[in-house]
């Protein structure tokens, strides 16, 4: 049996996290998550204002300074990122990381986040559909051999290859699922 942690990247610092990834790193932990949030969730009860460290930049640190943990987000939020930078930061931390990056993508749910950043809040089902769109183009943009043109949709075209190693996510296993009704996709190498 394998035991990882969320570590949490919101009323938190630098150094505590560290100390964590640290432990976690030399200890019997397998595996460390972080929340994708800019705003605590529990704003809604007064702790918008407090600190929150961004989750890709703590997983990019946290590749160059641990061994053995694998990693990534308990769910990356898909209308924060458009699914090309998305899949570039992946390619980039799991190298950084010599494969150890999972990358788990949801549709997202945080109404105020996405009001305070002036980012669209979706219909869930504008929402869903945009998720499964993005889950296609990331995987074509994981496994495409040769430099490619992806359209979407939703008004995005990405132009890109697997950088890297080959064998990392040139045959990403995909799991679907369900959590907390939102649905998710995960690749891991």
């Amino acid at each position: 049996m394998k035991f990882g942690a969320s570590v949490s990247s919101y009323t938190t610092t630098w150094e505590e996290i560290q100390g964590a990834m640290k432990t976690m790193d030399s200890g019997r932990w397998s595996s460390i998550w972080f929340p994708d949030h800019f705003i605590p969730p529990a704003a809604w009860k007064g702790a918008e204002d407090q600190p929150i460290f961004e989750s890709w930049t703590l997983l990019a640190a946290v590749a160059g300074m641990t061994n053995t943990l694998r990693m990534g987000h308990m769910v990356n939020g898909n209308t924060y990122r458009n699914p090309g930078l998305v899949a570039k930061m992946a390619t980039t931390i799991d190298q950084i990381s010599n494969g150890r990056f999972v990358l788990s993508v949801g549709a997202a749910w945080f109404q105020r986040e996405h009001e305070a950043y002036g980012w669209d809040f979706y219909s869930l089902g504008e929402r869903s559909n945009r998720f499964e769109e993005s889950c296609k183009l990331i995987r074509e943009l994981f496994t495409a051999t040769s430099f490619s043109r992806f359209s979407s949709k939703t008004s995005h075209s990405y132009y890109g290859r697997r950088n890297g190693r080959k064998e990392n996510f040139k045959n990403p296993s995909k799991i679907w699922g369900r959590l907390e009704s939102r649905r998710f996709c995960s690749w891991k190498t």
